[in-house]
């Protein structure tokens, strides 16, 4: 175990970036997104968009397509209100599975086709304002982890921005699990049917079962609704969450704390 830790520390790493929007979503912050990307990450390191119902033209990002359970799942619950987020004829994103499936559908295809080592899921609405080198990578996940992602106290983990290990033993069971939760229609069951329950979910049984340990991305932000900006992530990323998507960036109340970084320091 502990040469297999050592040699994922001298061994060249394979990432590749993986994020989903449509039409909208590109217009208003899903261009920003591939645009920093294109400024700031290592030219070796491909973002892989999966376009809902558009052709992006950029050329930092691969063009892919959702895959087909998704879309058979889309239509099974195209007129099922409570799949579609529709509660007591009012919207609460907690149930709004169909929406949020989009995302699973990229990430288990990708996870299923692309020849990385590690797999980084990054939410469209995602900006990065400082250089991203491998060094700051391969820190955010170290060796043995499975996954790093945005612990927080209490509640789901934020799920804008996570990293996966896919030459972890148990990453084809995670994966094929999380798919066949919406190819069964099983997701429907669970309490709360967003994206990040759902993994969440899929994630901790893993976990119970002593299949893989996870490793948080938080800091010492695991009790604030913004974890990314707080913890290490913030040093060269921002998630333009909710409002913020109008904003262009997330707001210095947003911080715990003041940050040293030449982006935040600009908007004090």
């Amino acid at each position: 175990m502990v040469l297999d830790r050592i040699k994922d520390w001298i061994s060249p790493v394979r990432y590749a970036v993986v994020t989903t929007c449509h039409t909208a979503g590109w217009q208003q912050y899903g261009r920003r997104m591939v645009e920093t990307f294109d400024q700031f990450w290592p030219t070796d390191i491909r973002l892989y968009l999966y376009a809902e119902d558009f052709q992006p033209d950029h050329r930092r990002s691969t063009a892919r397509t959702l895959p087909a359970w998704l879309t058979e799942f889309k239509a099974r619950h195209a007129n099922h209100p409570y799949a579609n987020g529709m509660v007591d004829g009012k919207r609460n994103f907690r149930f709004d599975c169909v929406r949020f499936a989009h995302k699973v559908g990229a990430m288990t295809d990708a996870a299923a086709k692309l020849d990385a080592d590690i797999l980084i899921w990054a939410d469209a609405d995602i900006v990065t304002h400082a250089p991203v080198d491998t060094t700051w990578l391969r820190s955010l996940l170290p060796p043995g982890p499975y996954i790093a992602w945005l612990e927080r106290d209490g509640t789901y983990p934020e799920c804008g921005f996570y990293m996966l290990r896919c030459r972890h033993p148990a990453h084809r069971t995670i994966m094929t699990r999380w798919q066949q939760l919406y190819e069964t229609d099983a997701v429907l069951k669970l309490a709360q049917t967003h994206d990040s329950y759902v993994w969440q979910e899929v994630i901790d049984q893993a976990e119970r079962e002593g299949l893989i340990t996870t490793h948080s991305l938080s800091g010492e932000a695991r009790q604030h609704q913004h974890p990314l900006i707080n913890g290490p992530l913030g040093k060269c990323l921002d998630h333009l969450k909710g409002s913020r998507k109008v904003l262009g960036r997330s707001q210095m109340a947003d911080l715990m704390r003041p940050r040293s970084e030449e982006y935040w320091c600009k908007s004090r």
